[in-house]
C-alpha cells in the first residue's frame, strides 16, 4: 500500500482563489432542491451513510417511523428499497451508523451509552441478506462509555484484513476490532487510550496504513480540531481550527492521482457539506482545495452527518455526503491540470534531493523534480520553497532528445545570455551543466512575500532570454511571456505555492509541446535544478546530485564536479496504451491490453484490488523495450472467489519510472453448488428486475411468477439447467399493475419461493 502519513494528507475545505480540485454535482436529494425523499426526516433521524463497492449502492440509516436502512442507487439517488432489519434491537438507538468492507459486506452499529450497554454490530452479506450479529459486547463494562455515533469499517473480509474502529466519546478511547472468520464475527484486538478530552461529540476515526501496517489514526469530532495519533495514543499532528473548522466530524482519507486527501463532513448554516485540504510537512500549513455545495435548508442542531467515497474507473472519485435534516448528495471529484504549485495532478517524480545540504539557509530549498506529459503540454514540478527575505532563486534546466545537437553541450557556458534575467544575465557567465541543455528557467521572490518572478532562456540556436511574468506565492496561475519571444505570447503557464517550512509544494510550469520542437513518444526529457543567487552564486542544493564540499560559488562546471550526475535520467513519454480490457469465464478473469508504441518499456505489473484503492501486484509481464509496432498482451487471474475486483497496469521503464493505468472493474460470480433462488434486484422495481438461481443437479427447471391470487403471470425459465452454473433472467413487468408478486423455482420435488414488489 502506498505510504500515507498525516503529514502528507489532503483535506476538503472552503472554496478559495486557488482551489484546484474540480467538484461536479452528480445528484442531490435535499430539502434545498425540493427533492428530499419521503422517508427522510427533518428531525435528526438520519446520521449514518455508507457506499458499497460491490453493489454500487448507497445506504442511509434512519429512525423515521421505525429503524431501517434505506438503499439508494449511487448513480442517481433513486430509492432501491430497504435492508432486512429482522432481529435488530438494543441500545439507545438500535442502529446509528453503517459501513461496508472493501469486498462488499455491510456492517451497522447501534448507539451504546453507559457501562451496562452492549455495543452491537450487525452484518449483511448482500442487499437481500438477513442480518446476523457480528459483535455484541459491553467492552468490559466501561463506565460512561458512548460508542456508535460513528464507526469505520476498513479492509476486506475475504482475507481477514477487515477491521472496525470505534471511538468512545466520553473516555477518549479507540477500540479496534478484528476478525478471524472472514468477517462473520469480530473480537476486540486493541484499545488505544488518547489524552483526556480528545473527543468532542460525534467522534470519527480513520486509519492510515503504511505497507499494510496500521501507523496513524486520524480523529475528528464536534468542537475539536482534526488530529492525528500514533498507536501509543500520542498526538502527532493537529490541523488548526482556522483550516478545518471544529464544526466538523466524519473524516476519511481518499486518494486522487496518487495524492492523498482527507475529507470531512462539516455542518452549519453556510456548510452542510464536505471539505478537502492539502497538508504537507507541517499540518499548520494545510491548504484548502475545495468543498462540495452547501445543501443547508434546515438547521442541523446535533451537527451530525456522514461521508463516503467511490473510486471510479476513470480515475475520479465520487464523494457521497449525508447531512442530517437536509438530505444526501453525490459529487464527482477530479484534479484537472492547473499550474498552481500544489502538485495534485498525475506527476511522476524523476529526481529527488540526495542529502541535507542547506545552501543559502533553511528558508530556500529544493526537494524533488517531477514531470507529466499529455497530448499538448510538458508539465514540470519543482517541489521546494523560496526565501521571501531575499531575491535568491531556483534555476531549472531542461534537455530534450528531439533537440539533440541544437542546444548548449555539456561543459559549455550557459550564462550572460542576451535578455536573460537573474542568474542567466549575471556577471558570472561560465557555469555549465553535465548534459546538453535546451531551456533554462529561474524563479525568485524579489525579496518579498507576495509575488514570484520568472525568467527564461532558450539555448536552441543563438541563446536568448525573456522575462515570462509573475504570479503570487499563494498558488495563482500566471501566463507569459507578454509578447512573442523565445516562446509565443502567453503560451507558458506557471504557478508557485510558497509554504515555509513546507517542501511538498512549490513551482509548476506548463509548456506547449509545440514550443519545444514537438517531442514524440520516442523522446525523453532531462531536468536539473539548483538554488542560485541573482549574481550567479551557486549553492550546494541541487536536484539531483550530491555536493559534499559546500556552496559552489561562481561558475561551477557540473560536468567535472564530484557528486553527479547533475541531471535526471531521461524520462520518456509514457508507453502509448491503446486498449485494456477484461472478460470473465467462470471464476477466471482474462485481461488483455495493446500498445501502439513503447520506449524503454521493461514491462507491466498486473495489479488487483477489491476496493479500487488498495492494489496488490499479482504478476509481471515483460514489455518489448522500445517498439513502434502494435503489441498485444494478456494475463489470466484464475480460481477467484465471487466478488467485485478492480485491475490496473503499472507500466515500468528500465530506469524504474512508471505510469499507472485507470482501473477496470470485473464482477466474478461465485460458482454455485446448491439449489438456490436469490432475491430479485432491484427490489422494489419498475418495471424490470433481475432474478438469479442455481441448481444442485442437472434437470428440467422452471422459474415462474404468480400474483397474490395464485395466478401465473409469467414463465421466465422452463428448460434443463446444469449444476454449477449461475443463471440470470430478467423479468419485465411493464404490462402488470403495481403490487406484490411471488416467484418460484421448481426442480423435481424441490421448490423455493420469494416475494418481490412492483412499484409504478
Amino acid at each position: 500500500m502506498k505510504k500515507m502519513i498525516y503529514s502528507s494528507l489532503i483535506f476538503l475545505f472552503s472554496v478559495s482563489l486557488f482551489a484546484q480540485v474540480q467538484i461536479d454535482t452528480d445528484w442531490e436529494k435535499t430539502g434545498l432542491s425540493s427533492s428530499l425523499p419521503s422517508w427522510f426526516s427533518t428531525t435528526h433521524l438520519e446520521r449514518g451513510l455508507a457506499y458499497n463497492h460491490a453493489t454500487h449502492n448507497v445506504y442511509v440509516v434512519s429512525r423515521n417511523g421505525g429503524t431501517f436502512i434505506r438503499i439508494m442507487n449511487s448513480e442517481d439517488g433513486s430509492d432501491v428499497g430497504n435492508l432486512d432489519a429482522t432481529g435488530i434491537s438494543g441500545g439507545t438507538y438500535a442502529l446509528n451508523d453503517i459501513g461496508a468492507s472493501f469486498d462488499g459486506k455491510l456492517y451497522a452499529i447501534n448507539l451504546a451509552i453507559g457501562a451496562t450497554s452492549f455495543v452491537k454490530i450487525y452484518k449483511w452479506d448482500d442487499d437481500s441478506d438477513v442480518p446476523t450479529v457480528a459483535f455484541n459486547s459491553d467492552l468490559g463494562g466501561v463506565d460512561n462509555k458512548r460508542i456508535g455515533d460513528k464507526f469505520t469499517v476498513y479492509g476486506s473480509a475475504v482475507d481477514n484484513s477487515v477491521k472496525i474502529f470505534l471511538a468512545d466519546a466520553t473516555n477518549s478511547k479507540i477500540y479496534i476490532l478484528g476478525t478471524a472468520d472472514f468477517g462473520e464475527t469480530f473480537t476486540l484486538e486493541e484499545t488505544i487510550v488518547l489524552p483526556a478530552s480528545s473527543f468532542g461529540s460525534t467522534p470519527s476515526v480513520f486509519p492510515i496504513f503504511n505497507d499494510d501496517q496500521l501507523e496513524i489514526l486520524i480523529t475528528n469530532s464536534n468542537g475539536k480540531s482534526l488530529a492525528a495519533y500514533d498507536l501509543t495514543g500520542t498526538q502527532v499532528g493537529v490541523i488548526p481550527g482556522s483550516i478545518v473548522g471544529t464544526g466538523s466530524n466524519a473524516v476519511m482519507a481518499v486518494e486522487l492521482n496518487n495524492v492523498t486527501y482527507l475529507t470531512t463532513f462539516q455542518y452549519g448554516a453556510t456548510t452542510e457539506n464536505a471539505r478537502l485540504v492539502l497538508v504537507g510537512e507541517d499540518p499548520a500549513n494545510a491548504v484548502s482545495v475545495g468543498q462540495t455545495p452547501s445543501i443547508f435548508s434546515v438547521t442541523n442542531t446535533n451537527g451530525t452527518g456522514d461521508i463516503d467515497i467511490s473510486y471510479n474507473q476513470d480515475g475520479t472519485i465520487t464523494l457521497f455526503v449525508l447531512s442530517t435534516n437536509n438530505g444526501v448528495g453525490a459529487y464527482t471529484i477530479s484534479a484537472p491540470q492547473v499550474t498552481d504549485g500544489l502538485f495534485l495532478e498525475p506527476f511522476s517524480e524523476i529526481a529527488n534531493k540526495q542529502n541535507t545540504n542547506s545552501g543559502f539557509g533553511g528558508d530556500i530549498n529544493i526537494d524533488a523534480l517531477s514531470y507529466y506529459v499529455d497530448d499538448t503540454h510538458l508539465y514540470i514540478g519543482v517541489e521546494g520553497k523560496l526565501n521571501t527575505g531575499s531575491n535568491d532563486g531556483i534555476a531549472l534546466f531542461v534537455g530534450l532528445s528531439n533537440l539533440s545537437g541544437q542546444g548548449v553541450s555539456a561543459g559549455s557556458a550557459l550564462g550572460a545570455v542576451n535578455g536573460g534575467g537573474h542568474v542567466f544575465g549575471a556577471g558570472a557567465s561560465s557555469f555549465a551543466n553535465d548534459f546538453e541543455t535546451h531551456y533554462g528557467f529561474v524563479v525568485n521572490p524579489g525579496g518579498g512575500a507576495t509575488d514570484v518572478y520568472i525568467d527564461a532562456v532558450k539555448y536552441v540556436g543563438t541563446p536568448a532570454g525573456q522575462y515570462l511574468g509573475n504570479a503570487n506565492q499563494s498558488g495563482s496561475t500566471g501566463t507569459g511571456p507578454s509578447t512573442d519571444g523565445i516562446f509565443s505570447a502567453n503560451s507558458v503557464s506557471f504557478g508557485f505555492y510558497n509554504s515555509m517550512p513546507d517542501n511538498k509544494r512549490g513551482w509548476e510550469i506548463a509548456i506547449p509541446l509545440s514550443e519545444l520542437g514537438n517531442p514524440t513518444s520516442s523522446d525523453v526529457v532531462e531536468l536539473f535544478a539548483v538554488v542560485v543567487s541573482s549574481t550567479g552564486w551557486f549553492s550546494d542544493v541541487t536536484v539531483p546530485g550530491n555536493i559534499t564540499t559546500g556552496n559552489l560559488g561562481e561558475n561551477p562546471n557540473f560536468s567535472t564536479l564530484a557528486g553527479g550526475p547533475f541531471h535526471s535520467f531521461g524520462a520518456p513519454i509514457p508507453v502509448e496504451l491503446v486498449s485494456f480490457n477484461s472478460s470473465v469465464v467462470n471464476n477466471n478473469v482474462n485481461l488483455t491490453w495493446t500498445t501502439a508504441t513503447e520506449v524503454n518499456n521493461s514491462g507491466f505489473e498486473v495489479q488487483r484490488s477489491s476496493d479500487n484503492k488498495t492494489f496488490q501486484t499479482i504478476s509481471f509481464i515483460n514489455g518489448k523495450g522500445t517498439s513502434t509496432e502494435i503489441n498485444h498482451y494478456s494475463f489470466t487471474d484464475s480460481e477467484l472467489t465471487g466478488g467485485v475486483y478492480f485491475y490496473r497496469l503499472k507500466q515500468i521503464d528500465f530506469d524504474g519510472t512508471f505510469e499507472l493505468t485507470n482501473s477496470i472493474e470485473v464482477n466474478v460470480e461465485q460458482i454455485p453448488t446448491s439449489f438456490s433462488l436469490n432475491q430479485n434486484y432491484p427490489n422494489p422495481f419498475n418495471p424490470v428486475t433481475s432474478i438469479s438461481f442455481s441448481v444442485a443437479q442437472n434437470g428440467l427447471t422452471k422459474l415462474v411468477v404468480y400474483n397474490l391470487l395464485g395466478q401465473q403471470v409469467a414463465t421466465l425459465f422452463n428448460k434443463n439447467a446444469e449444476a454449477g452454473q449461475l443463471y440470470k433472467v430478467n423479468f419485465d413487468a411493464s404490462k402488470l399493475s403495481s403490487g406484490i408478486y411471488i416467484y418460484s423455482l421448481q426442480q423435481n420435488n424441490s421448490i423455493i419461493t420469494k416475494k418481490m414488489t412492483l412499484i409504478k
